[in-house]
């Protein structure tokens, strides 16, 4: 496993000495910025947000289509940013004339 691509989460238990890692993929850089917009800075408050459990949150490596608005409207981050293939930053970039 290359460490680079992964970030460790240390997981809860009731020992503060035996507290395993987890390694999950590093989010991309659209989750990343949305995850730096949540105003606490907590994975939590972004997941109730949208509706979600944390533990769903936290396997993401990029948003889901399915949550780009919801997570954009929370965040504050445009869709574009967070999922430029989904969202092309041309699309963003047009005045209105």
């Amino acid at each position: 496993m290359n460490q680079q691509n992964y970030i460790c989460i240390k997981q809860a238990k009731t020992e503060q000495s035996d507290m395993p890692r987890r390694y999950v993929p590093r989010p991309d850089a659209g989750l990343q910025a949305a995850f730096d917009a949540v105003p606490d800075g907590q994975l939590k408050t972004l997941a109730a947000a949208i509706g979600l459990s944390p533990q769903a949150v936290v396997d993401w490596t990029r948003v889901p289509p399915q949550r780009v608005i919801a997570v954009s409207e929370y965040t504050g981050v445009p869709p574009h940013v967070i999922r430029p293939d989904l969202y092309p930053p041309r699309l963003f970039s047009q005045s209105a004339a």
